[in-house]
Order: structure tokens, then C-alpha cells, then sequence
């Protein structure tokens, strides 16, 4: 019964401080409706300022975020793909390093979408790659040969042995 009557108090002081609170922001709400101008301009130019400054996102953040949530999850998602491959088409100056984890990540790491999207995604991103002459080895083969058979696209192996012969590319396994 006692701390019942100790904690009153704590109540009283709690209305009060609640009281003064709603009061002094009603206050501040009423001075927040006068706009200054000169204070819009500045904002307005500071938002200028950091649109027009704003650097384009290129490749090399994008694919390292892609290795990062590699690791750290095991897996990314369908928009990060997207932005890589919006990036891609974008851009001419694609390393042969940057071309093949692109290649690699169409796999089970985007399990959020159906297999025969990743096998979609990876035949567009194989065309833009060879449209904008990337030099592909053996390993790029392999690795759409791995996409290939997790989403289990089908596929004539002949084909594909005959198209790396095009390039000249000696298969390794």
C-alpha cells in the first residue's frame, strides 16, 4: 500500500511534464507555419546543388554489394541484378573479372525467382556481354554451364561445345 502511495507522486509529475510538453510543442507548431524565404532558397539550392552533383552509380559499387550480400547471406536479390545488369548495358568498358561473377550470380543465388527467369536474366546479360565484345574464356563458359544446369535449363551440349569452338575456346572439363 505504501509504494502505491509513493507512486502517485511519479504520476503527478508525468501529467505535469505532459502538460508542458504539449503546450511547448503547440507553440513551436504555430512559429514552424511562418516560412522564412530566405530559408526555402537555401534548401532549395542545397537540393539543387546535390542533384546535379550526384555521381552516377557505376559497376564496381554495385558488384562489390553483390560480393558482400554474397557472403554475408548467401544469396541477393532480383533488384540488384536488375541495377548490375541497367549498369551494364550502360557501360563499354566491362572487365573480364566483373562479366564473369555477373554470370555467376544468375544462379541459386537469387532464390526469390523462378529458374527459368534466372535462365532469362543470364541469356540477356550473356548478350549484352558479347554485344559490347567483353573477351570470354573458358571460365565464363563454365560458369553459364553452372547456371545452366542449377536452374536446370535444357540444353544440347554439342551446341555448346560447337559455339566455344567458334571462338576458338578449348573446353577444359
Amino acid at each position: 500500500m505504501s509504494s502505491l502511495l509513493r507512486s502517485t507522486k511519479f504520476v503527478r509529475y508525468f501529467t505535469g511534464a505532459a502538460r508542458t510538453l504539449i503546450i511547448n510543442s503547440s507553440k513551436n507548431a504555430d512559429a514552424n507555419l511562418l516560412i522564412n524565404p530566405k530559408a526555402l532558397t537555401a534548401v532549395n539550392n542545397v537540393l539543387l546543388r546535390d542533384y546535379a552533383t550526384k555521381k552516377k552509380e557505376s559497376l564496381e559499387p554495385l558488384l562489390q554489394k553483390l560480393d558482400l550480400e554474397v557472403r554475408r547471406f548467401g544469396r541477393i536479390t532480383k533488384r540488384d541484378i536488375d541495377e548490375v545488369f541497367d549498369e551494364l548495358r550502360a557501360k563499354n568498358d566491362i572487365t573480364s573479372s566483373q562479366s564473369l561473377l555477373v554470370i555467376r550470380c544468375c544462379g541459386e543465388l537469387v532464390p526469390e525467382e523462378l529458374p527459368e527467369q534466372r535462365t532469362l536474366l543470364v541469356q540477356k546479360i550473356w548478350n549484352v556481354l558479347t554485344e559490347r565484345g567483353v573477351p570470354m574464356d573458358v571460365s565464363h563458359y563454365n560458369a553459364l554451364l553452372r547456371v545452366y544446369i542449377e536452374n536446370e535449363h535444357p540444353f544440347s551440349p554439342a551446341k555448346f561445345l560447337e559455339e566455344m569452338e567458334k571462338k576458338g575456346l578449348q573446353p577444359n572439363r
